[in-house]
């Protein structure tokens, strides 16, 4: 076990309960070119703007494929089964596997 799974099962983690908006971006046009932005909101942009040595992990640990064959669907949908985050203030993270070794940051849109 990593040392990061080990610190969230010593935490309190929360149910994924927010608006739509909190998970998909307005405009599809955001996600379709992958990298790294400094405060995704919503969910969907901050899984799109994985840095490639992060995507490329996150591909073989939890789905166990190589990157080129993960997509960002897969990816939401994982997440909307593990439905857990650190935290209920922004940025707000959101667990991508249910052991916590894989999350994004979401940021308030409003507050940029």
């Amino acid at each position: 076990m990593s040392s990061r799974g080990f610190w969230h099962s010593a935490i309190v983690t929360y149910a994924l309960s927010f608006g739509p908006d909190f998970f998909w971006n307005d405009t599809h046009d955001d996600v379709l070119s992958r990298g790294p932005t400094k405060r995704p909101t919503s969910v969907e942009q901050a899984v799109s703007r994985l840095s490639d040595e992060t995507w490329s992990r996150l591909a073989r640990d939890v789905f166990h494929t190589e990157p080129e064959y993960l997509n960002i669907e897969a990816v939401l949908d994982k997440i909307e089964k593990t439905n857990t985050c650190l935290n209920l203030d922004p940025p707000i993270e959101v667990f991508v596997d249910p052991d916590g070794d894989f999350t994004v940051l979401v940021y308030d849109r409003h507050n940029l």
